[in-house]
């Protein structure tokens, strides 16, 4: 099961109001804007969804209203909640919230700037202890795709080691570099989650960040694939011109703010600007570059 459409409010009729609608999301999704406008805070609020509905949210907001439409390739559930002075006043899910807290379940909140080393040890042990040695080979295909030629993984003194090709010594956590532990501890929750059969929803702000360009095009490629296949949803963002230009427009979610009002752009809402773009010879960048949704109300 999948997100399919997603709004969002919070703080209605006050200063401090924010809203987001218009998100029609596929397999794979990358989150665009200019700065300022809401790319983290959109990829935030999906993350929370995801928390509430499996009760992992410590503490519920002060103002938080969905709207969110899921779908298993045949069927639509709708879910609907409204959270006030840090209590659910109203949900409302079709067919039962079980569904729904198994997409929580599944749902993967991913920064490629944050290292929370521990969290990555404990979920491979506990990857490694369920699914033996599919775990660990599957981990090094994966790590393989994206151009770091692994032979083998494992854990030893209550971390995780690598051993590289023509690399005699293993290289522990501690040791990697920022790019390949961005990668590997990713790869470790895609895995886990595959492996277990979950529908994974993966949340990715700044995609990229810390991976060179031949291994963020790699990793970004490895995603979409695995995304495309329907084994997982992909929900990227990014500032990168790098990544805009090697992510098709078709997948894209152009974030415009007006005020504290956000607006989605996307292939389902703005076909017809999408697919002009596409004669125009110029790169994907440019079509953030030169605001061109907002070209026609120029042309009118």
């Amino acid at each position: 099961m999948i997100l399919q459409k997603f709004d969002y409010f919070e703080f209605a009729n006050e200063p401090k109001t924010w809203s987001l609608s218009g998100m029609v999301l596929g397999n794979v999704n990358l989150v665009v804007g200019k700065n300022a406008t809401g790319k983290t805070k959109t990829l935030t609020k999906i993350a929370w969804l995801g928390n509430i509905l499996a009760e992992k949210q410590p503490q519920l907001p002060d103002s938080a209203n969905y709207n969110a439409e899921f779908s298993d390739g045949g069927n639509i559930y709708r879910c609907k909640l409204n959270v006030s002075q840090q209590k659910i006043q109203f949900q409302e899910f079709d067919g039962g919230r079980e569904k729904f807290a198994q997409w929580a379940e599944g749902l993967i909140m991913h920064a490629f700037n944050s290292k929370k080393r521990q969290d990555v040890v404990d979920l491979y042990i506990k990857g490694e202890e369920e699914f033996a040695q599919d775990f660990k080979k599957q981990i090094i295909n994966f790590m393989n795709e994206i151009g770091y030629e692994l032979l083998e993984i494992g854990t030893a003194s209550s971390t995780i080691y690598v051993k590289e090709k023509d690399v005699d010594a293993e290289i522990l956590l501690q040791q990697m570099s920022q790019g390949m532990f961005r990668a590997l501890s990713l790869i470790i929750q895609i895995t886990h989650n595959m492996l277990k059969k979950l529908p994974t929803t993966i949340i990715i702000d700044d995609i990229g960040e810390g991976l060179d360009f031949a291994r963020s095009a790699s990793m970004i490629k490895l995603l979409s694939r695995v995304a495309g296949e329907g084994k997982c949803q992909l929900i990227m963002s990014t500032n990168d011109r790098f990544v805009m230009n090697n992510v098709p427009l078709k997948y894209w979610q152009v974030i415009q703010r007006t005020g504290g009002q956000c607006k989605a752009y996307n292939y389902h809402n703005k076909k017809e600007k999408f697919d002009e773009f596409e004669y125009t010879g110029l790169n994907n960048f440019d079509f953030l570059a030169t605001d061109f949704i907002n070209s026609e109300e120029a042309m009118e």
